[in-house]
């Protein structure tokens, strides 16, 4: 009976996760929690091979400091879904009066971060 139910957990655990990975809004907001917050491995896990490297060079630029950066309370504005693309329009608490925009590419049936040096993501 135990391992029913351990196996059930997992399931339905592992189908949350799976279904969060096909949902731009989802992974839009996964991705830039964790790339505000500085956490890049996490970030990097929400973002395309190309991207990747772009979060790479942003990392290797920064300055070593000990200070916890700032929560930052993101809100989804707006979800435009185009075959393999989405754009998705957001704001930050730490600059609401900006919309910004981030893009997102569907790889292998899951939504991915698609980011360019040139994009304005902070």
């Amino acid at each position: 009976m135990r391992v029913v139910l351990i196996t059930t957990i997992i399931f339905l655990f592992s189908f949350a996760v799976a279904k969060n990975d096909k949902d731009a809004k989802a992974v839009a907001i996964k991705f830039l929690n964790a790339y505000k917050a500085k956490d890049y491995i996490t970030a990097k896990k929400y973002a395309t091979e190309s991207a990747k490297g772009v979060i790479d060079m942003m990392e290797s630029t920064e300055t070593v400091d000990k200070v916890k950066p700032p929560k930052v309370t993101i809100k989804i504005v707006s979800v435009k879904e185009d075959g393999s693309k989405c754009e998705v329009r957001y704001e930050g608490s730490d600059n609401p009066e900006e919309e910004r925009v981030i893009n997102l590419l569907k790889v292998d049936g899951k939504w991915l971060v698609e980011l360019t040096k040139d994009d304005d993501i902070d």
